[in-house]
């Protein structure tokens, strides 16, 4: 599933130990448009070796488009 719309705020980063070391969780919070607009949490899991948010490049005011699965 996609969805589109700007991010409108970045929240802090928490750390959780694992069995597989640490993992960060990144926030972000997206706002999408429309008649009555909307505002969704999309979190990322990330680890040291994969460094998925980095490669992301999450702005603030950018607009993007999510996959996500539920």
């Amino acid at each position: 599933m996609e969805i589109q719309g700007n991010i409108i705020a970045i929240l802090d980063e928490q750390k959780f130990n694992s069995k597989n070391g640490e993992i960060k969780r990144h926030d972000f919070i997206l706002e999408i448009k429309g008649e009555y607009a909307k505002q969704i949490c999309f979190s990322v899991l990330d680890s040291e070796e994969k460094k998925k948010w980095e490669k992301m490049n999450v702005t603030l005011g950018a607009e993007v488009v999510v996959s996500f699965d539920i």
